[in-house]
This record gives C-alpha cells, structure tokens and sequence, in this order.
C-alpha cells in the first residue's frame, strides 16, 4: 500500500528525492537511506579540483552524515528512541536503480567503495547509509521522523518502505516535518485523517466555489440544505467508492476528474442565473458531490497506509470534518451573500456577478488542466 502526501514541483525541477527501506531481521532492525548530497550542505563534504568530492578525504565527514541521518530519522519503539546504531555509508555517483527494491539497496553495501580519484558531482551524487538498530523487540511500535531533510530552492520527497512480513507499506512523504506511526492504534489514526480532510478541505477551490454557489440564491434555508444533503450523499459515496478501489491511485485519472469537476462547477454556476427547477439543482448537486468525493478520496487514498487496520476509523475522521465544516461554510455565507441583497444593488446584477467567480474559475481550471 501507497500514502502519498503530494508537493507540487515546477514545470523544469522534480523534487529532491529521499529513500528510506526498513525491515525487521529477528531483533535487528535495518535501515537503508539515500540522500542525495545536494541536501547535505552542513556537512562540508570536502572537494577538490573542478568542484568533485574529495573521496580520499571524506571518511569523516561521511561518518558524520551517516550519524545525522539517524538523529534526523529519530526512529522511536512506543515513544522510546531506539539506541544509536551501527552505521555504514556509501557514495553513488549519481541516481542508479540500487535504491528501487531492499534487496538492490542491501547489496550496494557489498560493493567496493569508488576510487578515490573518481569525478563525483555533488549536484548529483548521493550518500547511501545502512542503520542496524539491534535487540529491537518483535512486538515494537516503531515511529519515524519525516521531511527531516530540507532544500533552500527544490522541493524534498521522502520515500519510506516498511517491509514487514507480510507485505510493504510506502510513504510518500512531503512538506513539514511530521513522526508517523508505522504501526497507529486508531487514537492516533483520528487526528492524522481528520487534519489531512480539512488540509484537502482548505486547498480544493472548488469545493469552496460550490459551496458559494448554494449560498447565493436567496432561496429558503430548507432548499439550500437539501442541496447541500444531495451533494453531501454523492461526496461520501464517491469517497467510500474510492476507499475500496485497490491499488495507488492514478494521477492521470485525478487530472480527468478535476476536469469534470470544473464543468460541474461550471453548470453549477449556470444554474443560479438560469434558475432551473429545484429538481435539477438536486441532481447536479449529486453530481458534483460524486466528482469532488473523488479527488477527495485521491487525497484519502494517499493517506490510507497510515491507518494501519483502523480503515472505517479513517475513512470516518477523513469525511466528518469536511462535510460538518462545509455545512458551517454554507451557513456563514448565506447571511454574508444576504448583506448584498439588502443594499442597493439589484438582486438580479448580485447573483449574476457573484455567479461570475465560479463559473470563471471553473472554466480557467478547464483550460489550464487540458493544456497539461
């Protein structure tokens, strides 16, 4: 399983990409992580002539990377900090497919260190580093520090494999530093997913805008919350559908959905200054629900793996707070639009503007997402 915590990156520069492998061997725990050395800029990684590293010289420094890199993982068994390991270390002259599975990266260990004339960019190298924590217990709860690692003009990606027994479970990880419980009981599963709801809640525009366009009709209270029931009906059924599809999500699907998303939102608009009947508004209300519960399940999705067995649990602390604060938005705009409709403005020009925002921001999300 797959939880993605997504960062957006510029057109020209992906992300810096941190690896991380971890997998229980008896009572020893072995960690494997790949910084590139574009993150390691406190470390003074020696150089010489022409900007390479100076491998001959880079023992010590490389020691000391290896060190921090386990006092930035900060990995901890039931809130206890796990003793300070045996560490070894390894330089990669540039991204190879070593770090694609645990086995390859155990194995780059294994293999003769790079000669100490060997030309090694630090804009692309990157330090390999193996932890092994001993007398680590079998029923351990283990916990670990993320987005540690930090880049003044790139964003940072932190990819962390726990292999287990059974199967694999991967973060993919961005933004502020953050511990996650590999192995959460459902206490903690409930502030993870409830924050991740409202942080999709807060960046989704137009689930916001559709919100707006219930409030700008002056239409009674009783239709407006009906609206609001029939979109919340298709959010949570898009979001239960999207919880039980297996596998990663597929970001080209998410790019389509959002497009749909930004014609309903269009329609929406639409429908406030054509004033269709109640009926109709209903059912494009489902509709849109269903559209927006989808990306929002993509975020859901992305967080799923931090549930460990606590899925309904999740998926609960996921929706509840997006839709109790999306019917508090809905109340606090209507009486807002409604100062609007008390002034001199005609009513017919205040509902035909507000309209406006909407249905320009759907139709510019459109555009932009079908130039990509």
């Amino acid at each position: 399983m797959t939880a993605v915590f997504e960062v957006p990156a510029t057109a020209h520069e992906l992300p810096y990409e941190v690896v991380v492998y971890l997998k229980a061997d008896g009572s020893t725990l072995t960690v494997l992580v790949r910084v590139p050395t574009a993150l390691l800029a406190d470390a003074r990684l020696p150089t010489r002539f022409g900007g390479y590293l100076d491998l001959s010289a880079a023992d010590g420094p490389l020691a000391s990377v290896a060190s921090d890199v386990a006092r930035n993982l900060d990995l901890m068994d039931n809130g206890r900090p796990l003793p300070n390991p045996a560490a070894s270390f390894a330089v990669t002259r540039r991204p190879d497919a070593a770090f694609d599975s645990y086995e390859t990266a155990l194995a780059r260990f294994g293999a003769p260190p790079l000669p100490a004339d060997t030309p090694v960019d630090p804009n692309l190298a990157a330090v390999d580093v193996r932890l092994a924590y001993a007398n680590v217990s079998a029923n351990s709860r283990l916990s670990i520090r993320v987005n540690g690692f930090r880049a003044k003009t790139r964003a940072v990606r932190m990819l962390v494999h726990d292999i287990g027994p059974d199967r694999t479970q991967t973060l993919v990880t961005s933004g502020a530093p953050r511990r996650v419980d590999l192995a959460p009981g459902w206490v903690n599963v409930v502030p993870i997913f409830a924050r991740l709801g409202l942080e999709q809640l807060a960046l989704s525009t137009e689930h916001l805008l559709f919100l707006l366009c219930l409030a700008i009709p002056p239409r009674r209270m009783r239709n407006a919350l009906l609206a609001f029931a029939a979109f919340a009906v298709g959010h949570v059924l898009a979001l239960v559908v999207s919880a039980l599809v297996p596998g990663p999500p597929d970001l080209s699907r998410l790019l389509a959905v959002h497009v749909f998303v930004g014609g309903a939102l269009i329609i929406v608009g639409l429908q406030n200054i054509t004033e269709p009947r109640f009926a109709w508004i209903r059912m494009m209300a489902i509709v849109f629900g269903l559209l927006d519960g989808l990306t929002f399940g993509f975020a859901y999705r992305q967080g799923l793996p931090l549930a460990g067995s606590h899925t309904l649990t999740s998926l609960v602390a996921f929706a509840a707070p997006v839709l109790f604060a999306s019917l508090w938005l809905l109340l606090i705009a209507r009486p807002v639009v409604g100062l609007l409709y008390r002034s001199r403005f005609p009513e017919r020009w205040a509902i035909v503007c507000l309209s406006a925002i909407p249905i320009h921001a759907g139709l510019h999300g459109m555009l932009q997402l079908a130039a990509q």
